[in-house]
């Protein structure tokens, strides 16, 4: 039915306030004036009242403070890119085509150049993609040595040439000549260096091999604000899960986990206790994964 409806009509007001003839302040509102398709939806999603309303104001009224109010906020980052958006992004930046950006993207995956992050609070409800350390250190080292291959105006002039040879606008054999070029220059700079950038990418892995322990299970469920990663102690070597406001004092919710096998995450939370629920996979056991609440409290360890 909403398909078929009316377009919804909305009215935006803005106000100029003069404060002593010496501060402007303005406030903008938007009202509703017709439902249209809107009214279908109302009762699943009612859109009907967007924005706050303003009273009747006319020019030349003169208005009445009542309070004074002052919120202190902090600049947020902007949120991390997702696959919709990267691809967006790539699109608008002109790598690859329709037909190879989805495949980029699950090859930098699959390389463990990049990962999705599990706390969701921090990218607006949204699962994002975050740079591994290998990932960082290969950006680092390229942009040092030969920046022309990880440089976008690089990839967007061989896109566009591409395309040119596609209309008969090219010819294929300069195209390909001047690409070849170009791969060379960027060789030659890194045979000259590639002991150097090896180590760096070297130890880059072993730091992400060291860290690949800290993988976050979820948000905490007894601070709310800290999450709870994926530790080995120093000591006994042994793993569990602890929150990471545990170093500053602030919680100190921890939780043991199987010494044997490897920990994957499932961005799923215990149903009775909100505690993360993760998977457990041994070695030869692949097809029969476990998974467990990893509250040792929980309310279902009682029910086994």
């Amino acid at each position: 039915m909403a398909s078929f409806g009316d377009p919804a009509i909305s009215g935006h007001t803005t106000v100029t306030i003069l404060v002593k003839d010496n501060y402007v302040f303005t406030a903008d509102a938007n009202k509703m004036l017709y439902e249209g398709w809107m009214y279908f939806y109302k009762p699943y999603n009612n859109r009907s009242g967007i924005g706050t309303e303003l009273p009747e104001i006319y020019e030349g009224d003169i208005l009445r403070n009542v309070v004074v109010r002052m919120d202190e906020r902090f600049t947020q980052p902007p949120s991390r890119f997702n696959q919709a958006s990267l691809l967006e992004e790539m699109e608008k930046e002109k790598i690859g085509t329709k037909a190879t950006r989805s495949e980029v993207i699950n090859t930098l995956f699959k390389r463990n150049y990049i990962s999705t992050t599990t706390d969701k609070r921090k990218n607006n409800g949204i699962g994002g993609i975050e740079a591994t350390d290998i990932g960082f250190e290969i950006i680092r080292s390229m942009r040092n040595y030969i920046p022309s291959i990880v440089s976008t105006d690089l990839t967007r002039s061989m896109e566009e040439q591409l395309e040119r040879i596609e209309s008969g606008k090219a010819k294929s054999s300069l195209v390909i000549d001047n690409a070849i070029d170009k791969i060379k220059e960027a060789i030659i700079s890194f045979k000259e260096k590639e002991t150097e950038i090896g180590r760096r990418i070297s130890d880059s892995i072993i730091s992400a091999q060291n860290n690949h322990q800290q993988r976050v299970l979820g948000n905490c469920p007894r601070c709310n604000t800290g999450v709870l990663k994926i530790i080995r102690s120093s000591k006994t070597k042994k793993r569990f899960a602890g929150c990471s406001n545990y170093s500053s004092g602030i919680c100190k919710a921890t939780a043991p986990l199987p010494q044997k096998g490897s920990i994957e995450t499932m961005d799923k939370t215990c149903a009775l206790c909100r505690w993360p629920v993760v998977k457990a996979v041994y070695s030869g056991q692949a097809k029969h994964p476990w998974e467990f609440c990893i509250n040792m409290l929980c309310p279902s360890k009682g029910q086994q």
